[in-house]
């Protein structure tokens, strides 16, 4: 196998190596992408498969679920819809927020697409659900936080706290199916079929 020289000094996260495995080395040939976020990350890139990554503080969407009304910024309804018009409950689907005018025309990123959303050494696979504002990149709902062991809900009393930094996404352009926001076990599947043939193809 041919060496490839590195031209990007970005080291991941150590509690995470070993669950990206073969992505660490893709990272060091990945292509920057030049972007500034008021709120978001430090470090974006595209991979050599298409797939954008980046890692930085996820915030809480509450959007979709009861908690909504707890949630200065919180909203009723979500960009991507479930079947009978009703909207993806932040408090069961574990979702991403991405800003979609400018961001996903760039990267061919559409509602339904799947993401890894890795914390440490845990991994949760996430649906994009939700438009978020433009000055901002890291965003997540209830139920991808409890999946990644930071519980935002106490009894019925919202904690309205995001994770401060570390948190990596990987997102899978093309990946969903477009409109459909797809069941819990259904984007873990989906997630685990991309992420295992990107992170640990020998398998």
């Amino acid at each position: 196998m041919p060496v490839v020289a590195s031209v990007n000094h970005y080291q991941p996260p150590p509690a995470s190596l070993a669950r990206l495995g073969r992505i660490v080395r893709q990272l060091q040939v990945a292509e920057p992408v030049r972007l500034h976020f008021r709120r978001g990350p430090e470090q974006i890139f595209r991979l050599p498969g298409g797939q954008i990554y980046f890692e930085g503080p996820l915030e809480l969407d509450t959007d979709g679920s009861s908690f909504y009304r707890q949630d200065p910024t919180g909203q009723r309804d979500t960009s991507l819809h479930l079947p009978g018009d009703r909207p993806v409950d932040a408090n069961r689907v574990p979702y991403f927020v991405l800003p979609c005018k400018g961001f996903c025309d760039r990267f061919g990123i559409r509602l339904g697409d799947i993401a890894a959303v890795i914390y440490g050494d845990r991994i949760e696979f996430a649906v994009f659900a939700d438009c978020g504002p433009a000055n901002k990149l890291g965003e997540g709902s209830i139920a991808l936080h409890r999946s990644l062991g930071h519980e935002t809900i106490r009894g019925a009393r919202l904690r309205n706290e995001g994770l401060e930094s570390g948190v990596i996404t990987i997102v899978f352009p093309g990946s969903g199916i477009a409109g459909d926001p797809q069941t819990p076990q259904r984007i873990r599947t989906l997630g685990r079929a991309l992420f295992g043939a990107l992170a640990h193809p020998e398998r």
